[in-house]
């Protein structure tokens, strides 16, 4: 007995299975993980470096350069990047896909260690940090409220960020704030000098007082033995005042008669954050971030999240409220509420073409019931795989609707074909599904061919071909399988006995007649087809090419760049004043605003590691707006921002988990520029920076070309004087005077209330200081005694200088970085600018990187791929048909789908993308299986059933003419509705459903006609001249 047989004989049986799959898929699509994006786990780990006070051509050649040393031994590396700018550096390791990144991470730490061993500064810090998708941020919260920084700062550590991070599913939290309490100590220099007290006394004596020291082990009358310890840390604001820092004419000097003492933030002048509402009303915000564990759903976390924060709200002062500043799940649940409803247009689009063709409503039921069984079936089979619904999941879900009809329509049309032959009803049903089960088997097999290869491809982009081609492939295998157990089982209950009708006799009549015609004339026809039908593969060039495109929603991420010497209340005077500009220009337009501006090294550092950005002289501004469209809101902040005169640069993405997770804060070309001047002398390298950027912008094809290095900042360059010397001043002291001086020192620890804080000492006049003030800085001389002062002038020379504000690096080798926007597609341009710009600086060579590299890097690898899932797809119809001239003839119809993509691509303006080049393997196998099934059914009515070889193309041809127009459309129909997606995610749907109808409409309506030419040729060329041009095995009746 076969499938067909069986399904029919044990109709309860075959029922009660589906039924029970149906119900197991409910319940899967509970529990299946539903995330952003599949589990990529993308090949980068960066290493954080913090080096206070340290420049960056220091941290570069003292730090950096033997930190890369170190992890390019590290086995697996494809690339080292690095950036240096003031006090931190990044260095972010790329290993080749496929590297066990826990072991990644675990050998970067084992050869950080080992240079510790040379590397012995206490300020020099490192942190390792890894990121992927499966802990990508769930939850952007803002924490506001009517008090100070350090008020919300505690409450947050406190009360809410203990509850948060129990709840299930979440993986971690962090708090984007220095607002901890700090005990600060402002020593007064001109009191310090007054009691010839310097620094390191200051130091030296907290120190001593501000500790527990142990005294060692003593017998008491020899009959116990205690531990003895000195008490001396300090527990109040007063135990720190009464210190004696030194003793001048018998009198000792207390800390408080130099210095004044508080709790206050760690940094005066650190990073701030604030939150406007529609109104503008200002209030204080600070920044929490909520990951996911990995494997968590995304959705359920977000709303386990939102759903405790109303509980924590009854918790908290009045004035204090919780925000969610940015969801990442409400893209994910945008989409879910997109697949429905494109499945839902779907099956009606399906179910009207079906029954304009078949005219039954039985008939109509019998099909339809074929989508939505096979779609459970795969998300059950994805779920037992470990796979998530994600934006690919599910788009390759939206397309397989239509693709899941295909198989039951040819069973269902063979049905009828049976019966209008007058064999018995139940026999009609079971031949007709085995008449066309070989077909349909070699169908699938080449579905899930075509698709084999991607596990060559390289980058990010395997891993999401990988997802969409596990669900094309399920869902075909799983629709064979419905095509011939369900379709036979429901026709032998709900198809009718009466005579066979075809509604479209017409069509076929019309087609039967075109073909006739064109195989009477087969070489000028199959030369006139192939010459019309392959002319749009030369729109290839004149195609726009990108990697991916992203749709922009209602909210943007602003970085506004000020020149690189702006002092932190430069920035937080053009912060307010952008944010009112806003507001003025966009009235009742903004839903919230966020501003954040300044740094600290460490935030710094790890926001360069993890794809975020904060710097002094940065301002980061979130915005949400209303009933206003993304371009003309982007027109309106452009023109606010670029009007203001502190403003260097600024850059406006859109705050998508898509956009920030693959691309970055990076936009348009990123070119790179290497010349041996930059070894030699970076600075005069930044001027050929310049140069280079002031040609590229004079291009007519270039939007915009901006440096990705900001301007050399002024310095003050300090040589100490032999008088200096001779007083026992060295460059590490007054390195550390200056520093204590400029931003502080943190000299230990201490408990206030509760509370665990650090303690620093430093001096208010800060950088906020004039030359002539700065030079006459009174400093104590480490050997002399008595009236050790001195003025900075007197022991140092002081001069003016330049020095890069940051220096980058890749593989070793000092870049520069220019970030082009043009008005073409980036790969196009990129090859042009490359040319040019080595024609006309012979002394550069140029490389890119960002989008255009993976561009370049995916679309090499996908042609080579594409090439081989081509040479398997025809060996394995070789093996099922038995045959090379079949398959030979099929694969040279897939010309004709890349011909359509590619005219479609150009029609609509779309670019071709990672999407297109999965809509390519799409369509190679739809053109695979409508191929196999033509072809198949006429070598059977030539070979089998004795008609001529001109019969048997009419006869086969008009018999598989309803079947393959039904499934190119139904495709078609299944991915229509996709082109009006307005979720904020790749699933917008025009990149995919545009060149998959594209190349549809065109490659069926030639395969119908190009297929049965080249068919009739193949048979009636002599096979010993055939075997003799084309040295193929030809197949005779």
């Amino acid at each position: 007995m076969n499938l067909p047989q069986i399904s029919v004989s044990r109709l309860r049986g075959i029922t009660i299975i589906y039924v029970s799959f149906i119900v197991l898929a409910l319940f899967a699509l509970k529990l299946i993980p539903v995330d952003i994006l599949p589990p990529v786990e993308a090949p980068y780990v960066s290493v954080a470096i913090t080096y206070q006070s340290a420049s960056p051509e220091q941290i570069e050649q003292q730090v950096v350069k033997y930190v890369e040393e170190q992890i390019k031994v590290v086995e697996g590396v494809e690339e080292i990047r690095s950036i240096c700018e003031q006090g931190v550096a990044v260095v972010q390791v790329k290993f080749r896909v496929g590297e066990n990144l826990d072991f990644a991470v675990q050998r970067i730490n084992e050869r950080l260690e080992f240079l510790k061993r040379t590397i012995t500064d206490p300020n020099i810090q490192f942190a390792v940090l890894r990121f992927t998708s499966s802990t990508f941020p769930v939850l952007f919260l803002g924490v506001t409220g009517k008090r100070d920084r350090a008020g919300l700062y505690n409450i947050l550590d406190r009360t809410v960020s203990p509850y948060i991070s129990s709840l299930p599913g979440v993986g971690g939290t962090l708090i984007l704030a220095d607002a901890q309490r700090n005990l600060n100590i402002w020593v007064d220099p001109e009191k310090m000098r007054k009691y010839n007290i310097g620094i390191l006394d200051v130091k030296n004596a907290i120190a001593q007082y501000n500790g527990d020291f142990s005294a060692g082990k003593i017998s008491l009358g020899g009959q116990s033995s205690v531990y003895a310890t000195v008490k001396g840390k300090f527990s109040s604001i007063d135990d720190a005042k009464e210190i004696v820092v030194a003793v001048r004419g018998g009198i000792p000097i207390k800390l408080k008669d130099i210095a004044e003492i508080e709790v206050s933030s760690r940094y005066v002048d650190s990073s701030r954050s604030y939150f406007f509402g529609s109104d503008g009303e200002q209030e204080t915000v600070l920044l929490y971030l909520v990951r996911k564990r990995p494997g968590a759903n995304i959705v359920e976390v977000s709303d386990e999240v939102k759903k405790s924060l109303q509980k924590i709200s009854n918790e908290l002062p009045a004035d204090v409220k919780i925000r969610v500043l940015l969801d990442f799940a409400d893209s994910i649940r945008k989409t879910i509420d997109e697949l429905k409803t494109t499945i839902y247009y779907s099956v009606i689009a399906i179910s009207i073409i079906t029954f304009v063709f078949v005219r039954r409503i039985r008939e109509l039921v019998i099909l339809v019931v074929s989508i939505p069984t096979s779609l459970f079936f795969t998300i059950l089979t994805l779920y037992f795989l470990g796979r998530s619904l994600n934006i690919i999941t599910l788009s390759a879900i939206i397309a397989s609707s239509g693709i899941v009809i295909d198989n039951s329509i040819v069973v269902l049309e063979s049905i009828k074909r049976r019966q209008s032959e007058g064999k018995p009803f139940l026999r009609a049903i079971i031949d007709g599904a085995n008449y066309v089960f070989i077909p349909l088997l070699g169908s699938t097999v080449t579905n899930f061919i075509v698709f084999l290869p991607i596990v060559f491809i390289k980058g990010i982009s395997f891993y999401l071909f990988l997802d969409f081609a596990l669900v094309i492939t399920v869902a075909s295998i799983i629709s064979l399988f419905v095509a011939v157990t369900l379709i036979p089982a429901l026709s032998s209950k709900l198809l009718g006995k009466e005579e066979f009708s075809y509604p479209m006799e017409w069509l076929e009549k019309g087609y039967k007649r075109a073909l006739r015609l064109i195989i009477n004339h087969p070489f000028i026809s199959l030369v006139i087809i192939s010459s019309v039908g392959f002319i749009p593969i030369l729109l290839f060039p004149k195609v726009k090419k990108e990697f991916l495109r992203v749709q922009e929603g209602q909210d943007m991420r602003i970085f506004v760049y000020l020149y690189k010497s702006a002092s932190w209340h430069v920035a937080e005077k053009t912060a307010f004043k952008i944010k009112d500009e806003i507001y003025k220009k966009m009235p009742g337009k903004v839903e919230y605003m966020f501003l954040r501006y300044g740094e600290s090294s460490f935030g710094r550092a790890f926001g360069r590691a993890q794809r975020f950005t904060e710097a002094e002289n940065l301002i980061l501004i979130g915005i949400r707006f209303k009933e206003i469209s993304y371009a003309n809101a982007y027109k309106i902040i452009s023109d606010v921002i670029s009007s203001d005169p502190n403003v260097e640069e600024f850059r406006i993405i859109s705050a998508n988990p898509v956009n920030l997770f693959i691309f970055g804060q990076s936009r348009g070309i990123e070119m790179q520029v290497y010349s041996d001047l930059a070894e030699e002398n970076y600075l005069k390298f930044l001027e050929r920076l310049k140069e280079i950027r002031n040609f590229i912008r004079g291009l007519d094809f270039v939007r915009a070309a901006d440096i990705e290095i900001g301007e050399p900042v002024p310095e003050l360059q300090l040589t100490l004087w032999d008088y200096g010397k001779s007083l026992g001043f060295s460059p590490a002291y007054l390195g550390d005077f200056l520093s204590t001086l400029i931003t502080g020192t943190q000299i230990g620890t201490v408990t206030l209330n509760g509370l665990n804080m650090d303690v620093f000492i430093r001096t208010k006049e800060g950088r906020e200081i004039d030359l002539e003030s700065f030079l006459r800085i009174p400093v104590k001389s480490p050997i002399v005694l008595q009236d050790g002062y001195v003025h900075l002038s007197d022991i140092a020379r002081i001069r003016w200088g330049l020095s890069p504000s940051e220096i980058q690096r890749i593989n070793s080798f000092r870049v520069g970085i220019i970030s082009v926007d043009t008005a073409e597609s980036d790969f196009v341009a990129a090859q042009k600018l490359k040319s040019l710009v080595e024609k006309n600086f012979p002394d550069v060579r140029v490389d890119f990187g960002g989008s255009v590299q993976e561009f370049g890097q995916t679309f090499s690898s996908v042609l080579a791929i594409f090439g081989l899932a081509i040479f398997l797809d025809f060996a394995s119809m070789v093996v099922i048909l038995e045959s090379f001239s079949l398959p030979f003839i099929i694969l040279f119809t897939i010309p004709l789908a890349i011909a359509g993509v590619f005219l479609a691509l150009f029609l609509t303006g779309i670019p071709l993308s990672l999407l297109s080049f999965i809509s390519t393997f799409l369509l190679a196998g739809v053109v695979v299986n409508n191929g196999i099934v033509l072809l198949e059914v006429i070598q059977k009515k030539y070979r089998e059933e004795n008609l001529d070889l001109v019969g048997a193309l009419i006869e086969g041809g008009g018999e598989r003419l309803r079947p393959i127009l039904m499934t190119s459309l139904t495709t078609i129909l299944g991915v229509f509705p996709s082109i009006f997606g307005s979720s904020e995610t790749l699933v917008g749907g025009r990149d995919f459903a545009v060149p998959t109808i594209g190349g549809l409409i065109y490659s069926s309506f030639f395969t119908l006609f190009l297929m049965p030419t080249m068919y009739y040729i193949f048979m009636k060329i002599p096979e010993k001249l055939l075997r003799k041009k084309l040295k193929v095995k030809i197949d005779t009746k």
